[in-house]
């Protein structure tokens, strides 16, 4: 990925470049084209094997995901949902009006485990904000789910990286670290779809 190799060659300007990339990432429409689980990764293996710091990029990209979010809620707040439907297909439309209906439905709930779907969760914080979230709790909320999901995606590229170049650790080791990490990320992928596709199967579009 160009823009890894780019971090890499110029670390000086890493911290500013993730920290706009994130912020598009977390946005409304933009985010939509943007897989942070992808790029987070990568970003834990150019940590791993460069001179670039994993807590100063980490800080980062929760720096700019948390400030995508709060861009989303306010775009909400100031009634973004007027304009936002006609600069998006079909499918991005109905994504935004269930991100709508499953913040009425649940609350800080779907903020929190939005956060880890990716096709969803740059429309919950406008659907939040458009709904009445109280901004203090929006961001007691989807701050913590920034930090953990910046972590586990992030870190599991910085650690897996780091045991395969260190090869301090026995096959066996490596083999079970592997497991737990995907096992995490299952199970919260699991949890952020649950509901998801519960509200779905109630109300087919």
């Amino acid at each position: 990925m160009e823009f890894i190799t780019f971090l890499s060659v110029h670390p000086h300007y890493a911290g500013l470049i993730l920290i706009a990339l994130m912020m598009m990432e977390s946005a409304p429409v933009i985010g939509f084209f943007l897989p942070g689980t992808f790029i987070l990764p990568l970003l834990g293996v150019m940590t791993a094997s460069s001179n670039n710091s994993f807590w100063a990029l980490f800080a980062c990209a929760v720096l700019g995901a948390f400030l995508g979010d709060m861009l989303g809620f306010w775009l909400g707040r100031l009634g973004a949902h007027k304009w936002q439907p006609h600069i998006l297909c079909d499918q991005r439309q109905r994504t935004a009006k269930r991100a709508h209906a499953l913040i009425n439905k649940h609350g800080l709930l779907a903020v929190f485990l939005g956060r880890f779907v990716w096709l969803i969760h740059p429309a919950i914080p406008g659907a939040a904000g458009l709904l009445g979230v109280k901004t203090y709790r929006f961001m007691m909320v989807d701050l913590p789910a920034i930090l953990l999901w910046v972590l586990l995606y992030m870190g599991g590229g910085h650690l897996l990286t780091g045991l395969w170049l260190s090869r301090t650790f026995e096959l066996v080791e490596i083999l079970g670290l592997v497991l737990t990490i995907l096992l995490m990320l299952w199970v919260l992928r699991y949890l952020s779809h649950y509901f998801y596709q519960r509200y779905h199967k109630k109300h087919p579009t």
